[in-house]
């Protein structure tokens, strides 16, 4: 019976020891419709594809859609400016082994100012050798509601948060997309 159970233990060590398999293998990465193209930002810290026909949003639309004035930089847009791609390396600072939790603090704050959201998912992941932590949801807008995927990673020990965004009636078509952009993500 001691040798059942000691047997049993060692069994439950090696399975949940095991590492998981590369998110990123080929298979596994979404592929969307749109073609992306690769931009390095952050002087050369990372690297993202993009939609291949994205411009940067010009100052004047960024202060309409960012009124608040802590707005993030660079963003990327379509041309009507619906579908947007905002990042913001911040300086708060960030070790990959704080990255969970701050995940789960940001996902609470969201939930306390967006009561009425839909939630999708609020996961950690790991995307060519980097965790990275992301919340999917739908918030409230004043004409519409937007569907967002933000995600958030450690980069030189500092926060890098970007969002994907796009209005509920674009969303179906833009999900499979937003999700490549995700796991595009180089970090060097």
């Amino acid at each position: 019976m001691k040798h059942i159970l000691a047997l049993s233990v060692i069994c439950l060590i090696l399975i949940t020891s095991c590492s998981k398999p590369d998110i990123t293998a080929s298979s596994e990465i979404p592929k969307g419709k749109f073609e992306l193209q690769q931009v390095e930002l952050f002087p050369n810290e990372m690297k993202i594809n993009i939609p291949r026909d994205f411009e940067i949003m010009t100052d004047e639309m960024a202060e309409l859609k960012y009124p608040n004035g802590n707005r993030p930089s660079p963003i990327y847009t379509n041309n009507e400016g619906s579908v947007n791609v905002a990042f913001n390396y911040t300086s708060t600072e960030l070790t990959d082994k704080e990255l969970k939790d701050y995940l789960k603090n940001m996902k609470s704050m969201f939930e306390n100012l967006y009561p009425s959201a839909t939630w999708y998912e609020s996961k950690m992941v790991e995307i060519n050798n980097k965790k990275v932590g992301y919340l999917e949801l739908l918030t409230p807008a004043i004409d519409t509601q937007v569907y967002n995927l933000i995600f958030l990673a450690e980069m030189n020990n500092r926060l890098l948060l970007v969002n994907f965004n796009c209005t509920e009636s674009e969303m179906t078509e833009w999900i499979p997309t937003a999700k490549e952009i995700m796991y595009s993500l180089i970090i060097d």
